[in-house]
């Protein structure tokens, strides 16, 4: 890393906040310094063939029939049950939050710090990790740090 990248890094951490996420299979909890958002994993999206609209995250969406509800870390019955790309779906859970959290004019991408990814283990595929980190980098993340 050169001295511009290094200082461009160190301007844009100084002004980026960093968010913790703790996983967990029943409830996804993000903190940004005072703030909170805890949501289920699920996500809503309209029964259709082709695309279909997103129209709802968590448990706050009444679902009738011309809906679905996906589990965004269960990647075997997203697969065996519609024809939704499992990861897009989890992308999409994690936008939703990011933003939520941060509001919708941030412009400096935070760090997430990721806690208890081994939650999710039997869940994601065997590179949960990366399945993990793409989903947030794509989301709008600069970078992800994976604690115990």
């Amino acid at each position: 890393m050169d001295f511009l990248e290094k200082a461009i890094v160190g301007f844009v951490t100084k002004f980026s906040k960093d968010i913790q996420v703790d996983l967990n299979p029943e409830l996804v909890v993000f903190y940004r310094e005072n703030r909170t958002i805890q949501r289920k994993p699920v996500i809503y999206v309209e029964k259709k063939v082709g695309k279909p609209k997103l129209l709802g995250f968590g448990d706050d969406f009444y679902m009738n029939e011309n809906h679905l509800r996906i589990d965004v870390f269960d990647f075997k019955e997203v697969e065996t049950t519609t024809s939704l790309d499992p990861q897009e779906c989890l992308t999409a859970f994690f936008r939703s939050c990011i933003r939520d959290l941060t509001g919708l004019g941030a412009l400096v991408k935070p760090r997430i710090i990721v806690r208890n990814i081994d939650s999710l283990r039997n869940l994601l595929p065997e590179n949960t990790e990366s399945v993990v980190e793409t989903a947030l980098i794509e989301s709008g993340a600069r970078e992800c740090v994976f604690v115990t």
